[in-house]
């Protein structure tokens, strides 16, 4: 039976002494890289956890694992003979090894590679948006690495923005933890890789060197698309899960906004009608690259209708800002967190480098926060970004849940590496990423900022109690409450936004609009409840709550 593996938070801490933790004789030498708090700086992946080690002239890619994957060693091993035995310069050797970190007086294994230079192929972009001959070189380098991949006859698992780096003006793939390797024929896929560049359909059988066929695609439409409409990754490449392209493409793809826009484009045209044709069809029938450039006809199965739900491949996991002790459950999660931005703090490192914490709630009583340090931040100011523009906003931030343990306490954070992937969203658009559900209506309550947190809780037991009696009304979320997202501090403390079935929203306003004046708010109140068919409490517990405020 295996053992369960380390938490990041274990790993943090036996990295902090390489010479005593790790079994590797090199990297007992190294040093690992620490971030602006002194912790060693890490670095995610599908499965795994990256550190950049250096000692001397040598630098190493270490990783740790932190989900359990059956098989791990035997596949590794397999990519390892691979590797070792077919040098190519998109590829990086790897070593597995057993007994690589000691945590807890037990042994986990870990891979070691060389450390690539370079920026990911996102980062790459968001330098060079504007430079059309370097995104054009870009271009022709990518098609060079699909006939590479092509020629060797793997796959990568999980191609996409996060797993290329450009070293030099080359592309080079890392994170190896879902590759096919012609030794691993006739085995499943272990991962779904990201679901931005997966065809809608793909699910763990589908694994051979087929397998990058519709990323390949993805990403060659996005560089070429960026080519001619640069202002394309301003649009649409924002919230960090994918490029210009997201899932919701695919499973829809003619209601798509950036399809749409792609065809009006003249030498793009032919192209989009292809890609949706291959969006609905089977994934085996995912041409070549070469093959969609060239336009050759493809083999389309019959009975796939438009616009057909997915088998496989959900999207990231997803998480409301409030829900503190979930956040700190998923540590070492890929995850997009949704939520409102209470406060922007502007502060120094001990280095005396400039960073900024986002505040998604009181950061005393250790709220989620997203962090960014002086590189991030040196990318928002070459974009002309403010990040205290923040402030007040409701917002999607995706990247790798951390912790951060202080006097105060244990704070979930993410430390956010591009300026692309945190997005501005309306409070509408973040209660239906939530809550899987379109809100109908808004109720606004107008109150004096010394009553904002009881009248916040009030409504809260109301909500629960409609809840309760009208099921139907208001679907409940598998974790949330629909004003678990409106926090008791908002930027603007005289208004409280809630969302509700608007039957409910009416007599929440009702409820909460009687005139300051009003000599008999109970008589009226009454009337209400015999005019309108709703549960007897919910208007009894109303009227109850308006009696503890002044108007």
């Amino acid at each position: 039976m295996s053992l369960a593996l380390p938490t990041p938070n274990e790993y943090q801490q036996v990295l902090q002494h390489p010479e005593s933790f790790l079994g590797d004789p090199r990297l007992k030498l190294c040093k690992v890289e620490t971030d602006p708090l002194g912790m060693p700086k890490v670095r995610s992946g599908g499965f795994a956890l990256t550190y950049h080690l250096q000692n001397n002239g040598s630098k190493w890619a270490l990783r740790c694992f932190h989900k359990v994957v059956t098989e791990r060693e035997s596949r590794y091993a397999a990519i390892c003979r691979f590797l070792s035995s077919h040098r190519s310069d998109i590829l990086i050797p790897v070593k597995y090894i057993q007994k690589g970190i000691l945590v807890k007086d037990n042994w986990y294994p870990i891979t070691i590679m060389e450390w690539v230079e370079g920026d990911t192929l996102d980062t790459y972009l968001y330098k060079n948006i504007d430079n059309n001959t370097l995104i054009s070189n870009l271009a022709i380098e990518f098609r060079r690495l699909v006939d590479e991949k092509s020629r060797l006859q793997i796959a990568h698992g999980d191609l996409s923005h996060l797993n290329i780096i450009i070293r030099n003006g080359k592309m080079v793939l890392i994170d190896y933890d879902g590759m096919y390797v012609p030794e691993l024929s006739g085995r499943k896929s272990i991962e779904l890789g990201n679901p931005h560049f997966q065809h809608p359909h793909r699910n763990e059988n589908h694994f051979d060197h087929r397998l990058d066929r519709f990323s390949e695609i993805i990403l060659y439409l996005t560089l070429t698309s960026l080519i001619s409409r640069p202002d394309l990754y301003y649009s649409f490449a924002k919230g960090g899960e994918g490029l210009l392209f997201k899932r919701d493409d695919f499973i829809a793809p003619y209601n798509s906004r950036l399809l749409n826009e792609l065809e009006n484009i003249p030498k793009l045209k032919s192209y989009i009608q292809q890609f949706r044709l291959i969006c609905q069809n089977d994934i085996n029938n995912t041409p070549p690259l070469a093959d969609f450039i060239q336009k050759r006809p493809i083999t389309i199965t019959s009975g796939l209708a438009k616009d057909t739900s997915p088998i496989g491949n959900n999207r990231f996991i997803v998480f409301n800002s409030t829900h503190r002790g979930k956040l700190l459950e998923n540590e070492g999660e890929y995850a997009t967190v949704i939520g409102q931005v209470i406060e922007v703090h502007k502060s120094l490192t001990y280095k005396k480098l400039p960073c900024v914490f986002l505040n998604f709630g009181n950061w005393r009583e250790q709220c989620f926060t997203v962090v960014l340090w002086s590189e991030t931040l040196d990318l928002f100011q070459q974009s002309g970004q403010d990040p205290a523009s923040y402030k007040g906003q409701w917002v999607s931030v995706t990247g790798l849940i951390s912790i951060y343990n202080s006097s105060y306490g244990t704070r979930p954070q993410i430390i956010l590496d591009s300026p692309t992937n945190i997005e501005v969203i309306t409070y509408q658009e973040a209660q239906q990423r939530l809550l899987g559900i379109e809100a109908n209506s808004t109720a606004v309550i107008e109150v004096d900022s010394d009553q904002s947190q009881l009248l916040a809780k009030s409504i809260t037991t109301e909500i629960e109690y409609v809840r309760e009696q009208l099921p139907k009304l208001q679907p409940k979320p598998p974790e949330s409450k629909p004003i678990s997202g409106s926090n008791p501090v908002t930027s603007s403390p005289k208004e409280t936004t809630l969302t509700f079935k608007s039957d409910i929203s009416d007599k929440l306003n009702q409820l909460y609009s009687v005139p300051k004046d009003k000599p008999d708010k109970e008589k009226t109140l009454e009337k209400q409840r015999q005019d309108q068919k709703t549960p007897k409490g919910f208007l009894q517990r109303g009227s109850k709550a308006l009696n503890k405020f002044k108007y």
